[in-house]
C-alpha cells in the first residue's frame, strides 16, 4: 500500500508534467505570457493543479535524458486562487502546496459528475477556467507482466484485460517504474519539479471503436529493467482528453504542459493552454524480480 501511494503521487498524473531533454535550436517568437494548467487525480478525494506561465519550448521525443525537470520559478503560479466547483454542488479551494502547484484532499469527486475549474492571478491580471466530467473507474479484469528472456535480448511487457468497452468510449495505458519516479522525486517533496511523468513512448491509447464484443487483451512492451518495481495505470478518458493524448504522441516532442507554449495543441482551458481533466485511474503494482 506503501509503494502503491507513493506512485500515486509520484506519477500522478501521468500527464502533469514531461521530462525536459536538451531544448531544440530553433527561434520562436516570443509571445505575452498566459495561464496554462494541468491536473492529476490520485483518488476521488484529491485534485492536484499544476498552474503556470506558458514560454516556447520544445523539447526531443527521443532524448534519453531523465534528470529532474528544472522550472524557473517565475514561469510558476505563486499566490493564486483555484476553485473547483461541481456542477449544482459545492466549492473547493485548492490550496498551494507549493510554487505551482495546488490541491486539495478532501474533495468528494463524483463519476460523471461535471466540474469547473477556476484560475485567478491578480499579480499580471490572468484568468483562466476549464470543465470536465469526472470519469469513472475502468473494468480491468487483470493485468499480467511477461518476461522473456533471451541472449542478450530481454523484454518485458505487460497485458491488461478491459471489459464493458462501449463503442464512444476511450482509454490510456501508461508505466512508470520507482527507480524512475525517484529519480524525479528522491525525497517525495511534493511540488512541480518533483511529481514525475511519462513520455509518448509510455502511453498506449485504446478507441471502443477498435474493440471487439466490449473486450480488448492489449499487450504493451515497456522499456524497464526486470529488477524494477513498475506501475501499470489504465484510465477512462473522454474524447476532448483522447484527442489531446492524441496529438501529443503525434507531435513527436514532449511539450512540458507547465513551462512549454503547446503549439497546435487541443487545450479546453479558456484563456490559456494545457487540459483539466478528472479521471479515476487502476494501479496496478507488479515486483518484476518475482517474474
Amino acid at each position: 500500500m506503501k509503494t502503491l501511494k507513493f506512485f500515486a503521487l509520484a506519477t500522478a498524473a501521468i500527464s502533469l508534467y514531461s521530462c525536459k531533454p536538451k531544448p531544440l535550436n530553433i527561434d520562436i517568437k516570443q509571445e505575452a505570457p498566459v495561464l496554462t494548467i494541468s491536473s492529476a487525480t490520485p483518488d476521488n478525494h484529491t485534485v492536484l493543479v499544476s498552474a503556470g506561465y506558458s514560454i516556447n519550448s520544445l523539447v526531443r521525443l527521443n532524448d534519453g535524458s531523465n534528470s529532474s525537470v528544472k522550472i524557473p520559478k517565475e514561469m510558476l503560479l505563486k499566490d493564486g486562487l483555484l476553485t473547483l466547483t461541481k456542477d449544482g454542488g459545492p466549492t473547493d479551494t485548492l490550496y498551494e502546496i507549493s510554487d505551482g502547484l495546488y490541491g486539495n484532499t478532501r474533495v468528494n469527486l463524483e463519476h460523471l459528475a461535471r466540474y469547473t475549474i477556476n484560475v485567478y492571478e491578480s499579480g499580471k491580471g490572468l484568468i483562466g477556467s476549464a470543465v470536465t466530467t469526472y470519469q469513472q473507474l475502468p473494468d480491468v479484469q487483470y493485468a499480467e507482466p511477461q518476461i522473456d528472456r533471451r541472449k542478450g535480448d530481454t523484454t518485458v511487457s505487460v497485458t491488461v484485460g478491459i471489459s464493458n468497452i462501449a463503442p464512444d468510449d476511450y482509454y490510456f495505458i501508461s508505466y512508470n517504474t520507482t527507480a524512475n519516479a525517484r529519480k524525479q522525486s528522491p525525497n517525495a517533496k511534493m511540488d512541480v519539479s518533483t511529481l514525475a511523468s511519462f513520455t509518448p513512448k509510455q502511453l498506449v491509447l485504446i478507441s471502443g471503436s477498435e474493440v471487439n464484443h466490449g473486450k480488448i487483451d492489449k499487450r504493451v512492451e515497456m522499456s524497464v529493467n526486470t529488477c524494477d518495481t513498475l506501475m501499470v495505470q489504465t484510465a477512462k478518458v473522454d474524447r476532448a482528453y483522447f484527442d489531446y493524448l492524441t496529438a501529443y504522441k503525434r507531435s513527436g516532442a514532449l511539450i512540458n504542459q507547465l513551462t512549454g507554449e503547446p503549439i497546435n495543441m487541443p487545450s479546453n482551458v479558456v484563456k490559456g493552454f494545457g487540459f483539466f481533466s478528472l479521471f479515476a485511474p487502476d494501479r496496478k503494482v507488479f515486483y518484476l524480480k518475482n517474474y
